[in-house]
């Protein structure tokens, strides 16, 4: 995922992030402007709140503003850890501002009755399974690219993307 191959506009990128890197803000956020879609969708994902979730993705943006700011440019070898770096805030933001999960007898939609069986099931699991389960399936990393975000060993993550699988295939017990 995070390979050149992958990245459209590499040089364009790797452009931006170098005069976001000598402070040009323009470059910074059209930079960011490129990645706050995927950014947010991904907090979303791991957080189940909006709010919640745009303040993960302003706040990884505004912490890769200030690590390009202190660490100045970056070649095209160096561009995919700058993509990784967006992700990586992203979780790290977006676990501190999650919910805790949800209980799986408790009635997970009467916080939000407008929420499907899919988010329902989102909000059961614990918030590293979540965001290990977004990076998977929504942000399409490999297990060993997880593990790397989130400092965890590969069979851990892929232990855990499978079970939040499992877990959003089971239904939820019936309310009494």
């Amino acid at each position: 995922m995070y390979g050149p191959e992958n990245m459209a506009g590499t040089a364009d990128t790797t452009e931006l992030l170098n005069r976001g890197a000598q402070g040009a803000r323009a470059a910074f956020t059209e930079l960011a402007g490129r990645h706050r879609a995927r950014l947010l969708g991904l907090c979303r994902l791991i957080t189940c709140d909006e709010e919640a979730a745009r303040a993960a993705a302003t706040a990884a943006l505004r912490d890769v503003w200030r690590r390009l700011a202190d660490g100045g440019g970056t070649d095209g070898r160096a561009l995919p850890a700058a993509h990784a770096l967006f992700d990586r805030r992203a979780v790290i933001h977006s676990l501190t501002l999650a919910p805790a999960p949800a209980s799986r007898t408790a009635d997970p939609d009467a916080a939000d009755p407008g929420a499907g069986a899919f988010e329902s099931g989102l909000r059961r699991l614990p918030p590293r399974q979540r965001a290990m389960l977004a990076l998977s399936d929504f942000a399409g990393l490999s297990y060993d690219e997880i593990a790397d975000l989130m400092d965890e060993p590969p069979g851990r993550v892929r232990q855990e993307v499978g079970k939040a699988r499992r877990d959003l295939l089971r239904p939820v017990p019936a309310m009494r």
